[in-house]
């Protein structure tokens, strides 16, 4: 999911800085080369740029798996390659303007979420099999999934609709319901609906079985799914 808007201009502005950086850097190691010596202050730079964009690499990338194999191409690199090390830089940081990382990340979430669908609706099945209350955990879990991509909506907003109160608590469901309406991106209609579904979760949540039934829970499922399909 896209970073919220103060860490994304932060990620962009240490972009830039390193970009300036290793610039340099790779500038001052054709004159070194020259020289046939490098200077103590292109070391220690060097290594900076190279520990920053390590740390970098581990915020933004989109699973462990992506930054450990880029963060060990990149330390590879030795002082005589700041060309490859600004390249490096260069490339990342396209990438993540372009939102190609993004695109990944949602690749994954996507994955992750199906599977908590899967596991909701066996809940809810087998309740019926077995003529037990499983529709309750059903309706947290799908709940829970419900809560996650309210959020995560409101985050790729633009611009971003914040999921916290002004003191930092979290918003609930139905606040986060009409901050989306208000941002257009559904109408009344919609949200009434969203509303519905919030109001199972939350019963859910405190064990209040006399406020839904299990019908109510298996709309509930279907509809989600048919939402996070609509607005992914």
């Amino acid at each position: 999911m896209p970073l919220p808007s103060e860490i994304d201009k932060k990620v962009r502005n240490r972009f830039e800085n390193l970009n300036s950086r290793a610039r340099e850097l790779a500038k001052a190691t054709m004159l070194d080369l020259l020289d046939e010596e490098f200077s103590k202050s292109h070391y220690i730079e060097f290594h900076a740029v190279r520990v920053q964009l390590l740390t970098l690499i581990e915020k933004i990338s989109p699973s462990r798996e992506y930054a450990k194999r880029l963060s060990d191409e990149v330390k590879k690199i030795n002082e005589q390659q700041s060309e490859i090390l600004l390249a490096d830089i260069q490339a990342l940081q396209v990438d993540y303007m372009d939102g190609l990382l993004d695109n990944v990340t949602r690749g994954i979430e996507a994955n992750i979420t199906a599977d908590y669908l899967d596991l909701a609706k066996q809940l809810y099945e087998q309740g019926k099999v077995a003529d037990t209350i499983s529709h309750l955990p059903a309706a947290v879990l799908i709940g829970a999934v419900f809560e996650h991509a309210l959020r995560r909506l409101c985050l790729r907003r633009n611009p971003p609709v914040a999921i916290e109160k002004s003191k930092g608590n979290p918003k609930t469901l139905s606040t986060l319901i009409d901050d989306l309406k208000n941002a257009g991106l559904f109408n009344e209609l919609k949200a009434k609906q969203l509303r519905a579904w919030a109001d199972i979760r939350n019963a859910a949540a405190h064990g209040e079985l006399e406020k839904f039934n299990r019908e109510d829970v298996g709309s509930m499922i279907a509809g989600i799914k048919t939402f996070l399909a609509e607005y992914p």
